[in-house]
């Protein structure tokens, strides 16, 4: 602190207000980064001086004032004690108002004791702080405390911006990791829960593999049966070479998938059956009506035809 020429107290409450031209952080952002950097388990500070924090919220004058005017009401009680022990004589009630205001003197002396010795201290800090001689009987301690916990809450502020700044920028880099990377490749930058995950396979057994070898995963084996279930109801012909070849070199063939390869064997090969019958169209009310009615002209003509042939 003596090496900084020019400094001052006030100076904490323009740390925040000055930003640099590149990026525009404050002051107390790169001073943040530099305490992250070099002190990496640090506090935020502002937790660990709730004392000045309530000090602050003290007036030291007033105090002071408050003190001696305790004084001097415990030295107008103890003559008014005195004149009346005067004209009443010693009672029992004397007694005790005496032992009452020989307690209450010295708590207040206790009072002016710590009060002068916090003020010394409080001098001697300030001039360790490279505070001028001129200048330490205008500081006032609640105004000092003030300023020592504001700074404090901004440095917390900034503090969990910097922290959360940092973590998206990690997260940021493990996703460029795998950014352009195949499929195949990006199991090298497996997960913290996929280390674990294969560690409680590992942990487990050979077991889990051998099955997941041999009959797949749950969902791929949900997957392809879905796919089958499918086609049958579409009416789709599967070529039964690749499931075959598949399903002989993991051992033999599932009860259930035996059975829809059957299935899907009998469909394919089905005829359909002909058809002996024509299939008679539905006529309308209209239709009928036409019909009714070529029936009677026809009747009629018949009738004509006979009366002409026998000249009736």
């Amino acid at each position: 602190m003596y090496n900084v020429k020019g400094f001052q107290l006030e100076y904490l409450v323009k740390v925040p207000e000055v930003k640099d031209t590149v990026h525009k952080h404050s002051l107390l952002h790169h001073l943040c980064h530099m305490v992250m950097e070099k002190f990496p388990d640090s506090t935020d500070l502002y937790s660990e001086i709730g004392a000045v924090t309530r000090a602050s919220k003290i007036d030291f004058d007033e105090l002071a004032a408050n003190i001696a005017k305790l004084e001097s009401e415990c030295k107008a009680s103890w003559d008014h004690l005195k004149l009346i022990a005067k004209h009443d004589g010693s009672t029992m009630m004397k007694v005790k108002m005496s032992d009452f205001l020989a307690d209450c003197a010295e708590r207040i002396i206790v009072l002016n004791i710590v009060h002068r010795r916090i003020i010394n201290r409080f001098r001697k800090f300030i001039l360790w702080l490279g505070i001028p001689l001129h200048r330490i009987q205008d500081t006032k301690p609640n105004e000092f405390c003030r300023i020592v916990s504001e700074f404090a809450l901004e440095y917390r502020t900034t503090r969990e911006r910097v922290i959360q700044q940092l973590e998206k920028k990690a997260n940021h880099r493990e996703r460029n990791k795998t950014r352009g990377k195949m499929i195949t490749e990006v199991g090298k930058f497996r997960t913290k829960e996929d280390r674990a995950d294969a560690e409680l396979r590992q942990l487990l057994g050979s077991d889990i593999s051998d099955v997941e070898s041999i009959h797949g995963t749950l969902p791929w084996r949900r997957q392809r049966k879905d796919e089958q279930e499918e086609n049958f109801a579409l009416g789709r012909i599967i070529p039964l070479g690749p499931v075959l070849r598949d399903e002989s070199t993991n051992g033999n063939l599932a009860d259930g998938v035996d059975e829809l390869l059957e299935s899907l064997v009998k469909t394919a090969t089905k005829t359909p059956a002909t058809r002996t019958t024509p299939r008679e169209r539905k006529r309308t009310r209209h239709a009928d009506l036409i019909v009714d009615r070529n029936k009677e002209l026809t009747v009629k003509d018949n009738i004509g035809r006979y009366d002409s042939m026998f000249g009736l």
